[in-house]
């Protein structure tokens, strides 16, 4: 008689068969599917905290590397500083503007008042001797240092540097670092009663040395790249508002005005903006853009002259009547409607030129002499390629916008903010922000990365790596940074 398999045995014999069975079904069902598409992007989210209560939009300071933001809380009658989410000391007041970030993002600094005086606090510590009034709070290129002006009484003013009172002067203004960090200037007066006459003196300190005086210093101290240079403009004589150009306190011709000082990178050439003195019986004035001494041609209007990276190339605005035109290389270019004088922009390898136009009601870009098709509109940013193989811009046609890459458009949206359009180090990677049904993204190679709010005002798109970027957003009530890396 034969013997029976016992019960149990039986059981798990048919139950292997049946998961067998199922598993084999499965995997046939999933090889007659396609394969699924793997992300193109892994996305890390890092908050900041959230806003104050009451506060609907990020609003304050952000940081060089867009990593860092800082704002003015109002707590029980008081100021704090909120920053990366973490409150500060309350104060009574908090001068909101001074809020600042050393460049390597490292350092916050703002001016507080205690009683009826301000002091300055850095990271957190507060400042030693405390004034009337503290402003134009700044660091130096290099993080390490700071400076401020304060206010010690009615009329006296100091320059504090490094916790250093400097001079007393009775007017200061204009306070800045040289690019290397090692140089200080700024603006000063000394105001006297010559022959009765009320006589204000202005001077520029240069690292703590008195220059020589003029009537007034309308415009900034400018420090040449290599911070061995200084100019500034100065007005000579009281009679028909003559001024002239200062560079290293050696005054340059005299003409009617004298704006828009500028050195090259390499800090070898100046260019300046000037005003002619007007002949007998002539009605409009005429300007002239004055580069390494040398006058261009007179026009109605002259603007801001760039130099190219390689200091090798000068580009300027100028206008006669109501069209204006660019002078590249000396070359005037010919009349090109309305310049947009803050789009003019030189690549990286200073080859190639581009600005934007309107032109009867349209716009175009204008690269290397090359016009685009005319646009509804564009915006002023213009982003060469680290490589200077490409450049990119946004543009408007109908009601909708698009990022043009190479004079091809890319899809379009409702909005596209071309301040935050960024190239990575490979030249080989594109990042903007744009809005579309009203979701904001980031985009990266024309896919969406990352929906939020918006890019936090200030703040830019950053790229850390070839393949690795980031960016400071907002959601709901929250700041967040936002680490993309795409995925090869």
């Amino acid at each position: 008689m034969k013997k029976l398999l016992p019960v149990s045995l039986l059981v798990f014999i048919v139950a292997a068969f049946i998961v067998y069975a199922v598993a084999a079904e499965a995997a046939e069902q999933a090889a007659d599917q396609p394969a699924a598409q793997a992300s193109p992007f892994t996305v890390k989210e890092t908050s900041l905290g959230k806003l104050d209560k009451g506060r609907s939009r990020a609003v304050g300071a952000v940081s060089p590397d867009s990593r860092h933001f800082a704002y003015v809380a109002l707590v029980d009658e008081k100021m704090r500083v909120i920053g990366d989410g973490i409150p500060g000391k309350q104060y009574d007041v908090i001068e909101e503007d001074s809020l600042l970030y050393s460049p390597d993002s490292r350092h916050l600094a703002y001016t507080a008042k205690i009683g009826d005086k301000w002091t300055v606090v850095v990271d957190g510590k507060e400042g030693g001797k405390q004034y009337a009034k503290i402003m134009s709070l700044v660091f130096s290129p290099d993080s390490a240092r700071v400076a401020y002006i304060g206010k010690t009484g009615k009329k006296g003013f100091v320059v504090v540097v490094d916790g250093t009172e400097g001079k007393p002067y009775e007017g200061i203004s204009d306070l800045t670092f040289s690019p290397d960090s090692k140089r200080v200037a700024y603006k000063a007066s000394l105001n006297a009663i010559t022959d009765g006459a009320y006589d204000a003196k202005w001077f520029v300190v240069l690292d703590g040395v008195e220059q020589s005086k003029w009537l007034a210093l309308p415009g900034p101290v400018l420090f040449s790249p290599d911070s061995a240079r200084v100019a500034f403009v100065g007005r000579a004589v009281a009679a028909n508002f003559r001024f002239c150009a200062i560079l290293d306190d050696v005054a340059g011709k005299l003409y009617g005005a004298v704006t828009d000082l500028a050195f090259s990178p390499d800090s070898k050439r100046f260019a300046y903006a000037a005003e002619l003195p007007q002949a007998p019986g002539q009605v409009a004035t005429l300007w002239v853009m004055v580069v390494d001494g040398k006058e261009g041609q007179a026009m109605h209007a002259v603007f801001g002259a760039i130099f190219s990276p390689d200091s090798n190339r000068v580009a300027y605005v100028t206008s006669w009547g109501a069209s204006s035109s660019v002078v590249v290389d000396d070359d005037g270019g010919g009349s090109m409607g309305d310049v947009v004088r803050s789009s003019l922009t030189f690549s990286p390898d200073s080859k190639h030129f581009a600005y934007v136009a309107r032109v009867m009601g349209k716009s175009v870009i204008a690269a290397d002499k090359q016009k685009s098709k005319e646009y509804d509109d564009t915006q002023e940013t213009l982003v060469y390629s680290l490589d200077s193989a490409h450049l990119a811009y946004a543009a408007k046609v109908g009601d909708k916008w698009t990022i043009v890459v190479d004079g091809a458009a890319t899809e379009q949206c409702d909005e596209v903010n071309a301040k935050l359009l960024a190239y990575g180090p490979d030249s080989k990677h594109l990042a903007f922000e744009a809005a579309s049904e009203g979701k904001r993204f980031t985009v990266v190679d024309g896919k969406k990365a990352v929906e939020h709010d918006g890019a936090v005002r200030g703040s830019r798109i950053v790229f850390d790596s070839p393949t690795k970027l980031h960016t400071l957003v907002q959601r709901n009530d929250e700041v967040l940074v936002v680490d993309i890396e795409i995925n090869q």
